[in-house]
């Protein structure tokens, strides 16, 4: 096999970071003892920091889609420039010093029992917070079991972690190299990897299983989660009734089809394409939007509220809130969260 040698580093210090991306116009964010390294006449990087520079618009149509043409940071010359200014670190205050180390990772966590007060950091924009429920502590990741050398510990193809983007969970996927997918709300330039995902008619069991699921996963490859309010079909629509019966009501085609229309279609700028197995596209208008103006005819669409935050009671006990209206998703794409 072959050999990547790599030479470990440090990260950059908290000051080192910002100077390494703030312009002039934010170095009031930095000491006082800093500044001057952004627009003093005598300073060594001067050159990092344009007030004037060009934009490079090739492809984009909005400004801030630009590329902005400004010098690269050397990192040597930055550290060397900020050195000479801070010497021994004497120039800095305590609080400014406490600011420029690299801390540990941190846990918090609600405790009704825990009662003290925070100071605001920003009084001037944001209270203090006078009674806080919430303790810190720091945090150490565990370490990998025996034998276990990378992460995730186990392969995604024997089940990802809930919420854990994981195509093994729908079936029937393949992949082309197609045109169509949309970066940014621009076209890309050229083909991209499809993942086709084979559409099935559900089954009432399955229909069941998503109306009395507790909780879903939903889209793909950001997942959400939310939980199904109806099943929409061309014909009809199925819910549950407050005592859990099954109940269908008519639906209007015309409105159904410009619904799943528009979600094929979002998908498939997304790079995931919802093929028909059971009928092959019609001919002569091109065998991509073709399939699509087909199974839009077709497809099942899950009328889903997703979920909008978690509410935390009293004594610590955390719940999901749900949004009041309604989203709609292709099934495929609609999952339940494993237990």
């Amino acid at each position: 096999k072959d050999s990547f040698p790599f030479e470990l580093g440090e990260p950059f210090l908290p000051f080192q970071q910002l100077m390494g991306v703030l312009p002039a116009a934010s170095k009031q964010l930095l000491p006082q003892v800093l500044r001057p390294l952004f627009d003093g006449p005598s300073s060594p990087i001067l050159d990092f920091y344009p007030t004037s520079f060009e934009i490079d618009m090739d492809g984009v149509k909005v400004p801030w889609g630009g590329v902005t043409l400004i010098p690269f940071i050397e990192e040597t010359r930055l550290l060397q420039a900020m050195q000479h200014v801070l010497g021994d670190g004497s120039a800095l205050s305590e609080d400014e010093r406490w600011r420029n180390t690299i801390g540990s990772a941190q846990l918090f966590r609600f405790d009704p029992t825990a009662n003290h007060h925070v100071q605001s950091t920003m009084p001037r924009h944001l209270p203090a917070i006078p009674a806080c429920h919430v303790t810190n502590s720091p945090y150490t990741h565990p370490p990998f079991p025996p034998g276990v050398t990378t992460f995730p510990a186990r392969p995604l193809a024997d089940g990802a972690a809930p919420g854990f983007p994981d195509i093994h969970r729908v079936t029937g996927v393949t992949t082309t190299l197609e045109k169509g997918v949309k970066i940014f709300n621009f076209d890309a330039r050229d083909v991209s990897m499809y993942l086709n995902v084979q559409y099935e008619t559900p089954t009432e069991d399955q229909i069941r299983e998503l109306l009395t699921a507790p909780l879903l996963q939903v889209d793909f490859p950001w997942m959400h989660r939310g939980r199904v309010r109806a099943v929409h079909f061309p014909q009809q629509v199925v819910r549950l009734n407050a005592s859990g019966k099954v109940e269908k009501f008519s639906n209007d085609p015309r409105k159904h089809w410009a619904n799943a229309e528009g979600l094929v279609q979002k998908l498939r700028q997304r790079g995931v394409h919802i093929r028909n197995p059971a009928e092959p596209a019609p001919k002569g208008k091109g065998k991509g939007k073709a399939n699509d103006a087909y199974l839009s005819t077709a497809i099942a669409i899950a009328e889903v509220h997703l979920t909008d935050g978690t509410i935390t009671s009293g004594d610590g006990t955390v719940a999901l809130s749900f949004k009041s209206t309604s989203d709609y998703r292709v099934l495929p794409f609609c999952l339940p969260v494993p237990e």
